[in-house]
């Protein structure tokens, strides 16, 4: 029997109020796929992809909570987790929990990328169990992750990780320190995230119309910004000395100095962004993104650093979407149709 089946029997047998209500949620999409140059597809197909969710929320007769989760997607995979929150704060155990996320939560500057999986690109999660709560007015959170594989296959591995995050907000100050114990990247199959056995410290400061932020990981890694808000207008200067890395995990720069400009007006939005990097190559690129909301109607297109340039027309009818889309990088148009309940 699985640990999350064991955790929501417990749930389920507290003493409770009255019968929890379940809420039924997901969406069905359908994607049709133009011809490619994308390696990952041979030409033209449609896709169809569902999930569902089930949730429900009580309150105990002793003024605690009960939150328990289900998630079923189109390939069979089942993720449920059950919490119990109250005064001492809150206690969740179950699967499809953020890897690293007690030790994101001491991240404050942003130093640490969130832990990926390098096969789908997407946030990678963990069979753990994770606590947060407030002790002398410190927010506190602590994680275990499992030794066990995260998603119940075996390209998809988790090792166990011990995690703990600090962190205190006062007057526009906060300040923040997180430490994992152990590998929470799995095999290398995941990139980015945490690293073995690593800490980080962190301090962000907001007064009139400026931000500021600085962090630093174990070792060398800094990441100090400063940004600026003016109405619509925004600039922000970021010095970064942390490596980035490919899909594969390799070191693509090692650090950069970046300038992001934004603007946001009327349904019109624009970002701007500089990098310098500081590889041995010394190269230096621009990606601007554009977007223009009006009503149910959402234009965007970005042009990448790469030449490739994206655009994608969004339509909100309501409990369904309808998006047209143009991936410039795998020459890849998609039609999608997503209905959400």
């Amino acid at each position: 029997m699985k640990k999350t089946v064991i955790a929501l029997a417990v749930a389920a047998a507290m003493p409770v109020a009255a019968q929890a209500d379940v809420t039924l949620s997901g969406h069905v999409t359908a994607t049709y796929y133009g011809s490619t140059s994308d390696a990952a597809r041979t030409g033209k197909g449609l896709d169809v992809e569902s999930d569902l969710d089930l949730s429900s929320v009580e309150i105990l007769t002793n003024g605690m909570t009960v939150i328990t989760s289900f998630d079923v997607n189109k390939a069979d995979d089942v993720d449920g987790k059950a919490g119990l929150e109250g005064d001492f704060g809150a206690l969740t155990v179950g699967s499809a929990l953020d890897a690293d996320g007690a030790f994101q939560s001491g991240d404050v500057a942003g130093v640490v990328a969130d832990t990926v999986n390098a096969a789908s690109t997407s946030a990678s999660t963990s069979n753990a169990i994770h606590y947060s709560g407030d002790m002398a007015g410190f927010d506190i959170e602590v994680q275990v992750n499992a030794a066990t594989n995260a998603k119940g296959n075996a390209t998809d591995l988790q090792t166990s990780s011990n995690q703990v995050s600090v962190t205190s907000e006062s007057e526009g100050l906060k300040l923040g320190y997180g430490a994992a114990s152990d590998d929470a990247d799995g095999t290398a199959l995941h990139v980015a995230g945490v690293n073995a056995k690593t800490n980080v410290i962190g301090l962000t400061y907001s007064i009139d119309d400026f931000d500021f932020t600085l962090g630093k990981q174990k070792g060398d890694d800094i990441i100090a910004s400063v940004k600026y808000n003016t109405g619509e207008y925004s600039v922000m200067y970021t010095y970064d000395t942390a490596n980035d890395t490919d899909r594969a995990g390799a070191i693509a720069s090692t650090g950069k100095d970046k300038i992001t400009l934004t603007y946001a007006d009327d349904g019109l939005s624009a970002t701007l962004i500089y990098n310098q990097n500081k590889d041995l190559e010394t190269q230096s690129n621009i990606d601007l993104e554009v977007s223009y909301v009006t009503g149910d109607l959402t234009v965007k297109s970005s042009l990448e650093h790469d030449d490739s340039n994206d655009l994608s027309v969004a339509y909100d009818m309501g409990n369904a979407d309808l998006t047209l889309a143009r991936d410039g990088s795998k020459s890849q148009t998609t039609a999608k149709y997503k209905v959400s309940f």
